[in-house]
């Protein structure tokens, strides 16, 4: 998709929690413990997914992106 190469090119974002907007690099999660945890947690917060259950394709197959924010002073 576009958008995964548009962050590859340039993974730095900025992400806007409330009134709080934070720098940070955004990356492909490929750490396989680090990509299971993204799946269930995206799973359980936009599907109602719970422990012991089968992820939906979509949380199966979905690309799952990590931001990392960028220390502030």
């Amino acid at each position: 998709a576009d958008w995964v190469r548009n962050l590859q090119a340039d993974p730095s974002v900025r992400v806007r929690v409330g009134s709080t907007t934070l720098a940070g690099m955004a990356r492909v999660v490929e750490d396989p413990d680090e990509d299971a945890l993204a799946r269930r947690m995206l799973a359980a917060k936009y599907q109602g997914w719970r422990e012991g259950r089968p992820l939906s394709r979509w949380a199966s197959t979905a690309l799952p992106v990590a931001v990392d924010i960028l220390k502030t002073d």
